[in-house]
């Protein structure tokens, strides 16, 4: 083997364990305010200086804490019927939307008495949306990215008359999570002149040895 190729196998080498995965968390806590809310979630940029960005994965974590009850103001029954949904809308660099949906209470349509109260309950809910960015540039840099939370609840009644008062209480908020994957860029090791010297009298007796075997 000549002393070109030896060389250039321990420059390979050093090159390929220059290049290795890495990964950078960004979060921003959840917070639980009444809603609607309207929270935004600052998070830095990756540092290109690092690498090369591969793929930026976001988490959205949502929560919701809601109670409500029915109650017929008229002194005849009344069939009535209830459905609530929180609604979790999440705005971001690259143009990124996404929604989920959180469903609370589905009552009756059911029979409610003159004068009754139906306790609906209370409900706890967590939702979880998990995507990939398409747009890579727009997290690249030394400042921030902004994502604004925001939610909007859906009710929805049948009958009632006009007599059933809904009473209801709310609270949600909104956690996030972002995954930065790159290529960590290493400085390659370069043999040192010592190291090539050596490695130019294995080479040479390589080839001294074979001459004299032929």
């Amino acid at each position: 083997m000549s002393l070109k190729k030896l060389t250039l196998l321990a420059v390979m080498s050093s090159a390929a364990a220059a290049a290795s995965a890495a990964v950078v968390t960004q979060s921003s806590p959840q917070v639980m305010e009444l809603t609607e809310i309207n929270q935004t979630h600052t998070l830095q940029q990756f540092d290109a200086s690092l690498g090369t960005l591969n793929s930026v994965t976001i988490t959205l974590d949502g929560r919701v804490l809601s109670s409500a009850s029915l109650l017929n103001e008229a002194a005849q029954t009344q069939i009535f019927g209830f459905v609530s949904t929180e609604n979790f809308f999440l705005t971001g660099p690259g143009s990124i939307f996404q929604t989920f949906d959180a469903p609370l209470f589905n009552y009756g349509p059911s029979p409610i008495a003159g004068g009754q109260r139906v306790d609906l309950g209370a409900q706890d809910i967590s939702n979880t949306l998990t995507f990939t960015a398409a747009d890579l540039g727009s997290f690249i840099g030394g400042g921030t990215v902004d994502f604004l939370c925001t939610t909007a609840i859906s009710n929805t009644q049948t009958g009632g008359g006009g007599n059933i008062l809904i009473e209801q209480s709310t609270t949600a908020g909104c956690g996030l999570n972002v995954v930065y994957d790159y290529t960590a860029d290493t400085p390659v090791e370069v043999p040192e002149p010592g190291s090539l010297a050596l490695l130019g009298v294995a080479a040479l007796g390589l080839v001294a040895v074979r001459r004299r075997r032929s």
